[in-house]
């Protein structure tokens, strides 16, 4: 936010936000129904609406939002027949194409001492296209992409019966992006991110998952993020992050998640997440997921379609 809207935002950097929205899995653009049986899938669309819930008493009102959508193309068909659906893709080291857009819309307002009074509303908009490949008859993952980012403000601030007004909309700002990983073990994935401008001796992010198959079509799936950034305002900030999935069977999980984002000038941010995924049959999935970060409280609904 820039402008009059500035005097009452909260201080912090969005990161801890951005966690909330961005960690918590994008899901499902419902684009049809099968209820036909099938053992691989290729195409894969999703959508997700995402309700932001801020109970800080800085804003007498506070309504954000945000709608993603988004498909895969893989390069090959993606065999269902072992572990998981959810985790069919990554288990079988499934090449392809990934194409994500998504809208974020605030409107916040508050009263204060007198007759002052402010509001102010923002549209962010997001894209991002990858290529990601694992390299064959080796144990390297490559991704490649661009992301893209778009924003609008608009506030209005009255002070001594004086009401100002400010807009602006930001130019498509593109930047790109990558990810280098291995796959040692069978289910077991580390990999790293990368972001143009990126200064590696101050920036750092890295990532680890595995899927462990138990008996029957029973799963646990383990996740693991440790990210590094240098702020001036805040200094180093170092953001750990864990998660699990357990799949009663193949179509059914529940999974708890953990989100630290430790500020060396400030205080910790926590996050916990609580969240679900079914399939209904092999071609259609819903999810839902709940989060909270002190004040802030998110709850994620979605649902997706595969063939």
């Amino acid at each position: 936010m820039n402008g009059a809207v500035k005097k009452f935002a909260v201080t912090k950097p969005n990161n801890s936000i951005l966690k909330l929205s961005g960690l918590i899995p994008v899901i499902g653009l419902f684009v049809g129904f099968s209820a036909n049986a099938q053992s691989s899938y290729q195409y894969e669309n999703f959508i997700s609406y995402l309700q932001y819930d801020n109970n800080s008493v800085i804003y007498t009102d506070h309504d954000e939002w945000t709608v993603s959508l988004g498909g895969v193309s893989y390069f090959k068909q993606v065999d269902t027949t072992r572990g998981p659906l959810a985790e069919a893709a990554f288990l079988n080291r499934a090449s392809g194409a990934r194409l994500i857009y998504s809208r974020t819309e605030t409107e916040v307002s508050m009263k204060a001492w007198g007759d002052y009074e402010a509001s102010g509303e923002t549209r962010t908009d997001y894209a991002i296209g990858q290529i990601e490949y694992f390299i064959p008859d080796s144990i390297f993952y490559l991704s490649l992409g661009v992301a893209a980012a778009q924003a609008r403000y608009s506030s209005s601030m009255t002070e001594d019966y004086v009401t100002e007004t400010t807009s602006e909309k930001s130019d498509w700002d593109y930047k790109g992006v990558a990810s280098l990983g291995i796959t040692p073990l069978d289910g077991l994935m580390f990999w790293s991110d990368f972001y143009e401008g990126q200064e590696l001796g101050d920036q750092w992010i890295l990532n680890g998952k595995y899927v462990l198959l138990l008996s029957g079509e029973r799963a646990l799936n383990f996740q693991a993020g440790y990210a590094v950034q240098k702020d001036e305002d805040y200094g180093d900030i170092t953001s750990p992050s864990i998660s699990s999935d357990y799949y009663f069977n193949k179509t059914f999980s529940v999974g708890l998640a953990y989100y630290l984002t430790d500020y060396e000038d400030a205080d910790d941010d926590k996050t916990y997440e609580l969240r679900a995924r079914k399939f209904f049959g092999e071609n259609v999935s819903v999810q839902a997921s709940v989060a909270e970060l002190d004040e802030d409280r998110t709850a994620l609904i979605g649902a997706g379609y595969r063939f």
